[in-house]
């Protein structure tokens, strides 16, 4: 039997309590207000039906929490007969879902990747394992690596994000402690992804550290570069001084033809300064 269409009613929903995402109540109450307006549900739940009878929800948890508050008796669902979806399926399209059709932040996101990755490699365990070429399994730890390597290909596909954002992403997710990943949800640094990967860069000490001063009130520090400079003992910059860094930092890194354009436009400038300095 294949996945079917059905209005199920919510009194046999169950809700794991290991669901990646959580839901936030702000989106649920929209939502649930449009619901008890009569807005039709505009895309099922995804559902699992299992032997027991229940049903296990996979995807779309905002749904089912507006449907509550409106509520409504049952929702409509998309199910899939429990012997025809493995655990490792059902956190997949959960994950999915989410990268596919929610307004993930920074963290969200990279968190979601990550775990993406994470059940990828499940799929093909001896190149988790590192594999042995000399074993009966080489031909397929082989092809197994291949798999491994398109990851990040596929997750591009899907989320219409670079191979090298996807890298970036995952290297935050496991870069930061569950405790600072709590710390960071409903704040602005949770969706602040240059901030995130920076933070994700240090021990995790450093990470608390940081944190402590961005938000702490008043606020110590602007950002996480600022943080992280108090908490290694260093001076900030100012302004003048961030400007200075930054202008000199662009120009090295420009080519000789680069750089020749830019004094050019700097024309007027370069003479006066010279000759007030004596250079000719």
């Amino acid at each position: 039997m294949s996945a079917y269409f059905a209005s199920i009613p919510l009194t046999r929903i169950d809700v794991p309590a290991d669901r990646l995402r959580r839901v936030k109540p702000w989106r649920a109450e929209t939502l649930g207000k449009e619901f008890a307006a009569g807005q039709p549900q505009q895309h099922p739940v995804n559902l699992v039906a299992e032997e027991s009878g229940r049903f296990t929800l996979i995807s779309g948890a905002t749904r089912l929490d507006a449907a509550h508050l409106a509520g409504w008796e049952a929702v409509d669902a998309r199910v899939t007969p429990a012997g025809e979806i493995t655990a490792e399926q059902r956190r997949m399209l959960e994950i999915t879902e989410n990268l596919n059709r929610e307004s993930l932040t920074a963290l969200e996101k990279a968190e979601s990747l990550a775990e993406l990755k994470e059940l990828h490699e499940a799929l093909y365990p001896l190149v988790r394992n590192g594999g042995d070429r000399r074993s009966k399994a080489a031909r397929q730890a082989r092809a197994d690596q291949n798999e491994i390597f398109s990851f990040r290909s596929e997750a591009a596909e899907m989320t219409g994000l670079s191979r090298r954002a996807i890298e970036i992403a995952v290297a935050i997710a496991t870069g930061l402690s569950d405790a600072v990943k709590n710390r960071l949800r409903e704040t602005w640094l949770e969706d602040h992804q240059a901030g995130l990967r920076l933070l994700s860069e240090q021990p995790e000490e450093a990470q608390h550290q940081a944190l402590d001063l961005l938000f702490s009130s008043p606020p110590e520090a602007a950002n996480v570069a600022d943080a992280l400079a108090l908490v290694a003992g260093r001076r900030l910059l100012t302004a003048s001084e961030k400007r200075f860094a930054s202008t000199l930092g662009n120009f090295a890194r420009m080519s000789e033809r680069e750089r020749a354009d830019f004094l050019d436009t700097q024309e007027a400038f370069v003479r006066a300064h010279a000759k007030k300095r004596g250079w000719f």
